[in-house]
């Protein structure tokens, strides 16, 4: 009843604040509108297709056992790759197909959305890069990525009660992956509409009092998009970078709210808590390649040690993480 009432007020004020302040409005929202067809559509929409044709029809080959092994995901490695190159929220929507299609025990899914979903190369390279003088910071950035997934990844062990086995799952066309890609791109194309509107609301009635950089990060990690079209104005280029770490590995609440509406049947909240492991790895990682080589000591303990496989009974995650 809370929850309801909670909403309610909520929507209420939404629409209050939306018709007092239409011109301002309708001009957050027409630039959603404007990125998505810029930005989002063009680097994601593509993924999204062949990710489900990729997982419709996913099977493990020997040549991703490297990778699965260093993930510890054996037979997961088609949605490895899919996660670490499709952008978000692609590889959680993968997981989620695995699932849904009976290759992926729920426990096995709740752990890969803790780390397969990432910021993909075509976001890395095209709108982050232009952000920085010079392009080996996307490199950088997407080797930050890349290590604080898996550090993730080696701190949650698999589950032991549930040896999974990818089996070949019947074969999906190109229309029917083209009908899911097509839903799942509006819903996300909606949330970043969305998050347009309030965050120019934020800008100029809530973030007003902060310095210009603690703004630009909080757009950041709000809505990843318009975030990372604000680094350029940070003048330290090692800030800028610290930033773009935090925002991409964090990923921004608009794109939990995109995660969420491509993982029908899981839960949310192993997203979160992977994206909150990762943000920190992610900053241990960042101050390393600074210069603060100190702040590397815990990721290498964490990759080079052997994580605690203890599983709490009955449950589709590590009892360790606590959940």
């Amino acid at each position: 009843m809370k929850g309801r009432k909670a909403t309610c007020i909520s929507a209420a004020l939404g629409m209050l604040v939306l018709i007092l302040d239409s011109k301002n409005s309708i001009a957050a929202a027409s630039q959603g509108v404007d990125i998505c067809i810029r930005t989002v559509i063009p680097s994601l929409f593509p993924f999204f297709v062949l990710s489900i044709l990729l997982t419709g029809s996913m099977g493990s080959t020997s040549v991703l056992v490297p990778l699965e092994k260093l993930f510890r995901a054996r037979g997961c490695g088609p949605i490895l790759i899919t996660g670490l190159l499709g952008g978000y929220p692609v590889g959680a929507q993968a997981a989620a197909q695995g699932y849904s299609s009976d290759q992926l025990s729920r426990a096995h899914a709740h752990r890969l959305i803790m780390f397969c979903s990432q910021a993909g190369p075509s976001f890395l390279f095209g709108m982050a890069a232009s952000q920085f003088p010079e392009g080996k910071y996307a490199w950088l950035l997407w080797l930050v990525q890349i290590l604080s997934a898996l550090c993730v990844a080696r701190m949650i062990p698999a589950p032991e009660s549930d040896n999974i086995t990818m089996a070949q799952a019947s074969s999906i066309t190109l229309s029917q992956a083209m009908r899911k890609a097509v839903s799942a791109m509006a819903s996300v194309c909606g949330w970043v509409v969305l998050f347009r509107v309030i965050l120019d609301f934020l800008q100029r009635y809530v973030f007003f009092p902060f310095p210009k950089s603690i703004t630009i990060l909080l757009s950041g990690l709000l809505e990843l998009t318009n975030g990372c079209l604000l680094l350029s104005e940070i003048p330290s280029v090692a800030l800028r970078f610290l930033w773009a770490a935090l925002m991409l590995n964090f990923g921004g609440i608009c794109v939990m709210m995109q995660t969420s509406s491509v993982i029908e049947g899981l839960k949310l909240k192993y997203y979160i808590q992977g994206k909150l492991l990762q943000t920190l790895f992610s900053l241990l990682i960042s101050l390393a390649f600074l210069g603060y080589y100190a702040a590397l000591m815990p990721v290498l303990i964490l990759l080079f040690l052997p994580s605690r496989r203890i599983l709490r009974k009955n449950s589709s995650i590590p009892a360790a993480f606590g959940v």
